[in-house]
């Protein structure tokens, strides 16, 4: 008999997320159980609802991770006091593009899977984490370029929620042309329309000049559209 492992609990957490990440995705999230999670990461069974409640909840600590990861690439933006809060806004919404796209094989990897339909709740789950984590992060903007009069914005909140959801549905638009290989020009410049009237539409919401705003760069299409 060999011997037991004993992990720190950071640590054992950590394989648990990773293992069912690798099994989520190449199996799907409806058709890996939570035994063979176990017996993947070679545990008992009780050590896994030691850790988590259930799949869903190990699904939620994976999705978490993920954008963590992402969050994590732009956070000295937030942070950088030479930055007025427009600059820092565009700054966070242009590194979250360069986050993409220096991981843009594993996130097309991801993207496959995900979007199959027998993952439509680690989708869901996805779309969840990125506005739960998203919204506060450009609230938090929000008030600070009111605060400092380079903004007007009376509810930052409700506010940052339409401008993060406004964002989601413009990814889903791109997603849906990068998974069908759709690289015909007629579809990257509807694509190219739909940013030129997102980052109008933002400008408008946040009562700055047509041009006053920028979060989104048609240039980030040839990273995914080019052949």
């Amino acid at each position: 008999m060999s011997p037991r492992v004993v992990k720190e609990y950071d640590e054992r957490y950590m394989e648990f997320v990773e293992t069912a990440g690798s099994l989520f995705f190449s199996k799907g999230y409806e058709k890996t159980s939570v035994q063979q999670i176990i017996e993947a990461v070679g545990v008992a069974k009780g050590t896994f609802y030691h850790y988590f409640g259930s799949k869903k909840d190990l699904l939620n600590a994976l999705v978490a991770h993920m954008h963590q990861d992402a969050l994590n690439t732009v956070q000295p933006i937030l942070h950088d006091k030479s930055l007025n809060a427009i600059e820092k806004i565009e700054r966070y919404f242009a590194g979250v593009e360069v986050w993409k796209a220096d991981n843009k094989a594993l996130l097309l990897d991801t993207l496959r899977v995900i979007y199959r339909d027998e993952n439509i709740l680690l989708r869901t789950r996805m779309k969840q984490e990125s506005l739960a984590m998203g919204i506060p992060i450009l609230a938090g903007l929000l008030r600070e370029g009111t605060e400092a009069g380079t903004l007007d914005v009376e509810h930052p909140e409700e506010t940052a929620e339409i401008i993060v959801s406004m964002a989601q549905a413009l990814s889903d638009a791109s997603v849906a042309a990068i998974l069908s290989d759709d690289h015909r020009a007629e579809t990257i410049e509807q694509l190219e329309r739909k940013i030129y009237a997102y980052n109008r539409s933002v400008a408008r919401v946040l009562k700055l000049p047509p041009d006053g705003i920028r979060l989104v760069s048609p240039a980030s299409l040839q990273v995914w559209l080019s052949d």
